[in-house]
């Protein structure tokens, strides 16, 4: 997701143009492209042209380190992501799919996640949990 933001500093880009470039499947593409949205750092226009936001333009012109800060920063300001990585300092391991799926439900109650998008989006939270996790251990 950081890559594809750093491609959108100088290019708008098509949800095919992100497949052809990262040689992704749709659904690959869509997913990076989700992330970036949910965090802030992309933008997407009525004719689904991804740009990179305002946020994402401030944050990549950042040294290496507080973009890093920053990016997790924006991370763990969504609730489900404080709450698995409050478990983890609490536990000192990362928390199990079975557990995250229960925080994104208790987490989500806006739009419910359902079916086989909720372990997909817990092992999307774990992952991100587990980079944050790799920058402090560096």
């Amino acid at each position: 997701m950081i890559n594809l933001c750093e491609l959108l500093l100088d290019n708008s880009l098509t949800k095919q143009d992100i497949t052809e470039e990262y040689a992704f499947n749709e659904r690959q593409a869509d997913y990076y492209a989700n992330a970036g949205r949910y965090l802030g750092l992309i933008d997407k226009d009525s004719t689904s042209i991804y740009s990179l936001s305002t946020l994402g333009r401030k944050i990549l012109s950042m040294s290496w380190k507080n973009k890093q800060l920053a990016l997790c920063e924006l991370i763990m300001s969504h609730r489900a992501f404080h709450e698995a990585m409050t478990l983890y300092f609490s536990t000192g391991h990362l928390p199990e799919i079975r557990n995250i799926t229960a925080i994104i439900t208790r987490s989500d109650l806006q739009k419910p996640i359902t079916g086989d998008t909720l372990p997909r989006r817990a092992k999307t939270l774990r992952s991100w949990i587990n980079w944050i996790i790799s920058l402090i251990t560096e």
